[in-house]
């Protein structure tokens, strides 16, 4: 029988209470505001906002390394509406790679995967993402649909939930049929970390509320692949 691994819940049932309430926290959440349009998007979407990077993450000395900045991809197996080509987009801001919260935020589900993989060493691939809705046409926070993302766990995080419905999370099997969770994160710090390997999720797609203001969903997304250690070096 194959072990289903997903957490979700409020930002105090896995990081610390004064998290979201902190000055770091705030910074790291204003950073939304400087994203840049994806492109790259073959429904010809413009709903969506995001900066990318990646890191290196040690879980013995508590370290994370910025790596070099370089396109992201998938494969259609993963991604059929965008797999299969480079998408090349902004870093995000050296001031939020380096940010206490989200620092936080890595090394805490770092601790908490680690006592199912003992992986000392994880690739972070992170997104920044903004989806935004207006009064003439919605967002997709997944275009792709159920899915995986190729790797072995991912946290989604919610930032801010603004004039907007919507936007429900589903968690599966990983026959992308038998359902284990629905779930809309709503508040600062809510979260969803499942096991990427054996499990399928998708997000719904988001309404705008007052049709006089524009609606978002700003969230981050944080994907963890087992590695080799390479280096000790940290940022």
């Amino acid at each position: 029988m194959q072990f289903h691994f997903f957490l979700q819940g409020s930002a105090e049932n896995l990081f610390a209470f004064e998290l979201i309430h902190s000055k770091s926290w705030h910074e790291f959440a204003r950073s939304w505001e400087d994203l840049h349009q994806d492109t790259f998007m073959a429904d010809e979407g413009k709903y969506r906002f995001r900066r990318y990077s990646e890191f290196s993450l040690d879980t013995v000395n508590k370290q994370i390394t910025t790596l070099d900045h370089v396109p992201y991809r998938q494969t259609k197996k993963y991604n059929y509406l965008n797999g299969d080509i480079d998408r090349l987009y902004s870093p995000m801001k050296e001031e939020i790679q380096t940010n206490e919260a989200f620092r936080q935020v890595l090394l805490t589900c770092a601790d908490v995967i680690f006592q199912l993989q003992d992986s000392e060493e994880w690739l972070v691939q992170v997104f920044q993402n903004r989806i935004i809705a207006s009064n003439e046409s919605l967002g997709k926070p997944t275009p792709e649909g159920v899915h995986r993302d190729g790797v072995d766990f991912v946290l989604s995080l919610m930032i801010k939930y603004q004039n907007i419905s919507g936007g429900e999370s589903s968690v599966y099997a990983e026959d992308g049929t038998s359902l284990k969770a629905k779930i809309t994160l709503i508040e600062p710090g809510d979260f969803i970390l499942l096991d990427d390997a054996l499990m399928k999720h998708s997000v719904e797609p988001i309404f705008c509320i007052n049709p006089n203001e524009e609606g978002y969903r700003d969230v981050l997304i944080a994907m963890f692949t087992k590695r080799m250690r390479t280096s000790n070096l940290a940022i």
